[in-house]
């Protein structure tokens, strides 16, 4: 089933992506659990799907079925999806994590989640 619903979601972003009516490029998708990450050209990231631990990093926990920008910068790098959280690199070479930190997973020294992008 976890396999199925990762494919499915997959190929459900790949449409979206091919049909967006943006005139910036998708550079690069990743997929985590249940949500999907997305850098366009002008290095902006956008998520979508679900978002219970904040892994949307749009600050706050509300599901989103459609891609939404993940606050204004337009330096960011690398993105990278886990399990119910994110990473990614700005331009600068900072790190920034946000998403569900129970194990410590964001690398932020705490077990706080993090609803928007949080230098580690």
């Amino acid at each position: 089933m976890k396999i199925f619903h990762t494919t499915f979601q997959l190929i459900l972003a790949l449409v979206f992506l091919h049909n967006a009516h943006s005139q910036e490029a998708w550079l690069n998708v990743e997929s985590g659990t249940e949500f999907s990450l997305a850098m366009k050209s002008d290095s902006t990231i956008w998520s979508w799907g679900n978002n219970t631990n904040g892994q949307l990093g749009i600050g706050n926990t509300i599901n989103q079925l459609i891609p939404v920008q993940i606050g204004t910068d337009t330096i960011w790098k690398r993105v990278s999806a886990g399990a119910f959280h994110a990473l990614a690199v700005k331009e600068d070479g900072t790190l920034w994590a946000w998403g569900l930190n129970s194990v410590g997973q964001l690398g932020t020294g705490d077990l706080i989640q993090k609803t928007a992008p949080t230098q580690v």
